[in-house]
């Protein structure tokens, strides 16, 4: 019976190729939006050089990270931070990225709201916005991991057309906008970076999509992949904004990426942001769809409540902070907080990680080998 179980398991598991859709799924979001001009305030028009920093600072914290989760056979962060801490200390670590991961799926919502009132219904509520966009991840997330992380996929394959579409900017490219390369110093270039950080994040989800996936020895090379993919379109088009744009227009523009769309000509549409705008939130809802279902994980772990309980309740806390958050500003603040945040914990905190369990791992076995002499 033990042998039908594992079988089971087996097959109802995902394969780990999906790794490969499932990181820029969830990299790929609002941000993409308009990340351009908080990079160029970093770093000037080397810019490109910082997102370059920013997406390699990424792979090496993914290399950290499945490595840890490979130490253990089936276990998502919330587990390894238990057997790591201990009961009560993990499950204050546990609260921490259970806290950070609604705030970024949160963000993700609130920032695509404020980008549809920007550009196509300013007079719209925004907390109506955030009602139905929570039934809509309510639904996401209550269909479980395998539809999530189908709809990923899908958002992937069927948004590649979207390169196509700066053919129409690079036909007014200034490519001497790039020049002199590697103007700016180390620290403006790390600066830029840090900018990136909350654009860039999405990668960590790997620690809890991590116990779901079968053969698991092939988890880091498509990892690697799929932030080599991600990297590849984040540099393009830092590349295509600074030859497109001067250097002053950047920096007033906040919604960069946006307006590359509104010089796309089209026989049969004039206004083809409207459906750049709409199409996208067929891209930021795997975002969203990813992040609430792993903290209401994380709540189910820690509080022993039912996953669709505080799924219910997480929602209904988005459309409250979605009438709190109204201004530009606040927006801002909220994005930096949560930025920073991800600094911490997606691209430093994996490191600490690793060598905790390292070292734990390895006292064990010495103290094991003691009790057997």
């Amino acid at each position: 019976m033990n042998q039908h179980n594992q079988q089971a398991r087996t097959v109802s598991l995902l394969s780990s190729f999906l790794v490969f859709f499932i990181i820029p799924s969830n990299q790929i979001g609002v941000g993409f939006m308009g990340f351009q001009s908080y990079v160029y305030t970093g770093s000037g028009h080397d810019a490109w050089v910082s997102v370059l920093i920013a997406c390699a600072a990424s792979m090496v914290a993914v290399w950290f990270m499945v490595r840890t989760l490979l130490l253990f056979e089936s276990k998502d962060l919330y587990d390894i931070q238990e057997l790591v801490y201990g009961k009560w200390i993990g499950k204050l670590m546990n609260t921490i990225y259970m806290a950070y991961l609604f705030l970024t799926g949160f963000t993700i919502l609130r920032t695509y709201i404020e980008v549809v009132q920007a550009v196509m219904f300013p007079g719209l509520k925004a907390w109506f916005l955030a009602t139905l966009l929570s039934l809509l991840i309510i639904y996401g997330v209550k269909s479980g991991i395998r539809v999530i992380v189908g709809y990923s996929y899908l958002s992937i394959v069927c948004s590649i057309w979207f390169g196509g579409l700066y053919y129409y900017p690079l036909q007014y490219a200034h490519w001497e906008h790039l020049l002199p390369i590697m103007e700016a110093s180390l620290p403006d270039l790390l600066s830029g970076a840090q900018k990136m950080s909350f654009t860039i994040i999405g990668f960590e989800i790997i620690f809890f999509v991590f116990p779901f996936l079968k053969d698991k020895e092939h988890v880091q090379k498509y990892s690697q992949l799929a932030l080599l993919f991600t990297t590849f379109i984040y540099v393009s088009l830092m590349i295509v904004s600074i030859v497109y744009y001067s250097g002053p227009q950047l920096l007033r523009t906040v919604w960069a990426t946006l307006n590359l769309y509104k010089i796309v000509e089209l026989p049969f549409l004039e206004r083809f942001e409207y459906i750049a705008v709409a199409y996208w939130m067929f891209i930021i809802t795997p975002n969203c769809f990813l992040y609430i279902w792993a903290s209401t994980r994380g709540i189910s772990k820690i509080f022993r409540m039912k996953q669709r309980t505080s799924l219910y309740g997480l929602c209904f806390l988005m459309i409250i902070l979605t009438m709190i958050i109204q201004t530009r500003d606040q927006i801002d603040s909220f994005t930096d907080f949560v930025g920073y945040a991800g600094l911490v914990l997606s691209f430093g905190y994996p490191i600490v990680l690793y060598v905790l369990v390292t070292v734990k791992l390895a006292w064990q076995r010495r103290n094991k080998h003691q009790e057997s002499a």
